[in-house]
C-alpha cells in the first residue's frame, strides 16, 4: 500500500489530538473516550484488530494499558502506520521499567489502586440505563506515564529493537514494498510476547479487500472505530457488506465487532474529498440509521447487538459504540 495524498480515506493525521479526554493537556497517552465506555474485560487477554487504526494510539492503549495478548492495527495509509513506530517508541519510553522487585522481567505493569487513574465515563445503554464504567484497567496511569512526557524528545525513545512491529500485507512483500521490520537483537523491551510493545504489531492494508497473515488465526475483538462512511463511498454498498462479512468470517466464536458508525448527514461534506466520492455517494442506497443493523443482524448473522453512548458531547463527536456479537456460527464465502 503506497503513501496516500489526500484524507479522502478519512486518513487524517493528527486525529487523535481532537478526540482526546483531556482538552487542557492532551498527552498522547490519554486515555480514549470511546474505550472509556467499554468493559476492560473485553481486551484484556484477547486478539484485537484495530482497523483504520491511524497513527496506532488506540493499538497501543489496548496492548499496554488494556493488556490484550496481541493487537494487529491496520491501516491503508502506509504513512500513518510509519507514524505508529513513533507512537509505540513514546509510549514504550514513558512506562516504568521492570525491576527485581517484579515477579517476572517480562510481567505486565501491576495494578495499585491507590494510583490514579483517568476518569471513567458513565454509560448508556441499549435500554436507558446509566452505568458507571469504572472498572479498573490493568496498568495504572502512574506507571504509565513514569517518566515526564518529554523525556522521549530530548534523550529518544528506550530502544526497542528486536521487535517486528511493522509489516505489510502479502502482495506488498512480493512486490518489495514491505514496511520496516526490525532484525533481533538485544531489547529493552520484554521477553513475554504478550507483553507491551511484544503484543503489536501493524500492517499497511486495505483489509476489506486484502488478507494479513494474522487473519487466518482469528480475532476476539474487531474495532471499527469512525471507518464504515469510508468504507461505504469508497467501495460502495457491496464492498460494505463485504466489509461487514469479513468481520463476521475473522471472528472467534463468542467474538465481538465494535463499531462507530458515522452518520448518514456526515457523507455529505465526505463525499467532498474526491470527485469518485461525490459519483459513489449517489448511488448508495444503504443508510447507518435504517439498514445497517439488518444487514449486520439478519443477513450476515451476528446474534445480538449491544449500544454504549456517551451521556456528554465531547468535542462534536456524539456517537453510539455499538457492539456485534457472534455467539453462533454461520458461514459465508470469503
Amino acid at each position: 500500500m503506497s503513501y496516500i495524498k489526500d484524507q479522502s480515506h478519512g486518513n487524517y493525521r493528527h486525529y487523535y489530538a481532537r478526540r482526546r479526554v483531556n482538552d487542557e493537556y492532551p498527552l498522547p497517552l490519554d486515555q480514549d473516550e470511546r474505550l472509556s465506555l467499554l468493559d476492560p474485560s473485553l481486551f484484556k487477554g484477547k486478539v484485537v484488530l484495530d482497523v483504520g487504526c491511524n497513527s496506532g494510539e488506540v493499538a497501543v492503549e489496548l496492548a499496554q494499558r488494556y493488556q490484550a495478548s496481541s493487537v494487529i492495527g491496520v491501516d491503508i495509509d502506509s504513512a500513518l502506520i510509519d507514524q505508529c513506530q513513533h507512537t509505540v517508541e513514546h509510549a514504550f519510553s514513558l512506562q516504568k521499567p521492570a525491576t527485581s522487585d517484579d515477579s517476572s522481567a517480562s510481567s505486565p505493569i501491576t495494578p495499585n489502586v491507590d494510583s490514579r487513574e483517568p476518569t471513567r465515563k458513565k454509560r448508556k445503554t441499549k435500554n436507558g440505563s446509566v452505568q458507571d464504567g469504572s472498572s479498573k484497567c490493568s496498568t495504572r496511569l502512574v506507571d504509565r506515564q513514569y517518566f515526564p512526557a518529554f523525556f522521549p524528545e530530548i534523550y529518544g525513545p528506550i530502544d526497542i529493537r528486536g521487535v517486528s512491529l511493522w509489516k505489510s500485507a502479502p502482495d506488498e512483500a512480493n512486490s518489495g514494498n514491505k514496511r520496516t521490520q526490525r532484525a533481533e537483537e538485544p531489547s529493552d523491551a520484554p521477553a513475554s510476547q504478550t507483553a507491551f510493545p511484544r503484543n503489536l504489531v501493524f500492517y499497511s492494508a486495505d483489509w476489506t479487500n486484502t488478507s494479513i497473515e494474522t487473519d487466518q488465526s482469528g480475532y476476539d475483538v474487531i474495532l471499527g472505530f469512525s471507518l464504515t462512511k469510508w468504507i461505504h463511498l469508497h467501495n460502495l454498498d457491496e464492498g460494505l457488506v463485504k466489509f461487514f462479512r469479513k468481520c463476521y468470517n475473522s471472528l472467534n466464536q463468542g467474538g465481538v465487532l465494535i463499531l462507530e458508525k458515522q452518520s448518514w448527514k456526515g457523507y455529505k461534506q465526505a463525499k467532498r474529498s474526491s470527485q469518485k466520492l461525490k459519483q459513489n455517494y449517489q448511488v448508495l442506497k444503504l443508510r447507518p440509521e435504517t439498514d445497517f443493523d439488518r444487514v449486520l443482524l439478519e443477513d450476515i448473522g451476528f446474534s445480538k447487538k449491544e449500544t454504549v453512548k456517551e451521556t456528554e458531547t465531547e468535542k462534536g463527536f456524539d456517537r453510539d459504540i455499538e457492539m456485534y456479537w457472534k455467539l453462533s456460527t454461520r458461514l459465508h464465502p470469503a
